[in-house]
């Protein structure tokens, strides 16, 4: 399965950049970037303004998984 809060946060640490930055950057407070980050799931709105913030589609990490199922 996978869990979509830790691969942004692998990105973040890749592209140097701190959850309060991105929490800054989607208009929300620290706290809810760390909670998101813990999550396995993420709502696709969110993930949609996330993949644009760090411009990478975060919806292709679903790719592998679902052909699993195939």
């Amino acid at each position: 399965m996978v869990h979509i809060g830790k691969i942004i946060e692998e990105k973040l640490v890749k592209e140097s950049r701190t959850p309060a930055w991105l929490a800054r950057q989607m208009g929300h407070h620290r706290s809810y970037v760390h909670r998101l980050l813990k999550k396995p799931t993420v709502d696709t709105g969110d993930l949609e303004i996330i993949s644009n913030i760090l411009k990478f589609n975060f919806f292709t990490c679903y790719n592998s998984s679902i052909e699993e199922y195939l």
